[in-house]
C-alpha cells in the first residue's frame, strides 16, 4: 500500500510539473516586457530575464498566503524565477524606476500546498551592525548579498549540517541590501536586510 501511495504521490508531481509553464518577462531600460501576462495559473513560473540596465524586480501587491520577492536584475544576475501557488493578482516594480517600470498577471486555479518550496530563513538582528545570525533549512548551501543597484558584495558557504551560522558583515557599508539563498546554484528566496552603524 506505502509503495501504491508513493507511486501516485509522484506520479502527480510528474504530472504537475509537467502543466507548469514558465513565463518570460525580458527585463531591459525601462521596462518589463511584457508587463501584462495573461492566462498565468496556480504552479507556472514567472522567469525575469536581464536584457540590459540595471534592475530589480520587487514584488508591490500579492495576494494573501503568496511570497513576497525582491530580486536584482542585471549583467550579474541574469534571471530570477517566481514559482506560483497562491490565485490572485499580482504586480511588481523595479524600485530603481519604480514610476515608469512596473507589470503585473493574475493567477487562477487552486492554491497548491508548497511541501518544500517556501524555505524559511530568518536574519537576526534585522537591522544589523556587523554580525547576523542566520537560521536556514538544509535546502540551502550559499547565501549571497548584493547592495542596492543589484551588485554582488558577499557570498558565504553555508553548511547542510549546521543549519545556522554566524556571518560578518563588518566589510559593508551601512544601507539596505537584498540576500538571496541558493542551492547548488539555483535561487530559492530573496528578502531585504538593513545594516546600519
Amino acid at each position: 500500500m506505502k509503495k501504491i501511495c508513493t507511486l501516485l504521490f509522484v506520479s502527480l508531481l510528474s504530472f504537475s510539473s509537467v502543466k507548469a509553464v514558465t513565463h518570460t518577462v525580458t527585463v531591459a531600460d525601462f521596462s518589463f516586457t511584457p508587463a501584462t501576462i495573461t492566462t498565468v495559473l496556480v504552479g507556472d513560473v514567472i522567469q525575469f530575464v536581464w536584457s540590459s540596465g540595471n534592475h530589480n524586480t520587487t514584488s508591490g501587491l500579492v495576494p494573501s498566503g503568496a511570497a513576497t520577492w525582491a530580486a536584482p536584475i542585471n549583467s550579474t544576475t541574469t534571471t530570477f524565477s517566481y514559482t506560483v501557488t497562491v490565485a490572485g493578482t499580482y504586480a511588481y516594480i523595479c524600485t530603481f524606476h519604480s514610476t515608469s517600470m512596473g507589470g503585473g498577471f493574475s493567477a487562477s486555479g487552486t492554491s497548491i500546498n508548497q511541501l518544500d518550496l517556501n524555505v524559511s530563513t530568518s536574519v537576526y538582528p534585522n537591522p544589523c551592525k556587523n554580525k547576523i545570525t542566520v537560521s536556514y533549512t538544509s535546502n540551502v548551501d550559499a547565501m549571497t548579498f548584493y547592495n542596492i543597484m543589484g551588485e554582488e558584495m558577499q557570498t558565504v558557504k553555508l553548511s547542510p549540517v549546521n543549519e545556522k551560522a554566524e556571518i560578518d558583515l563588518s566589510g559593508l557599508a551601512s544601507g539596505i541590501y537584498f540576500y538571496s539563498t541558493s542551492k547548488e546554484g539555483t535561487l530559492v528566496e530573496t528578502k531585504k536586510i538593513v545594516k546600519s552603524n
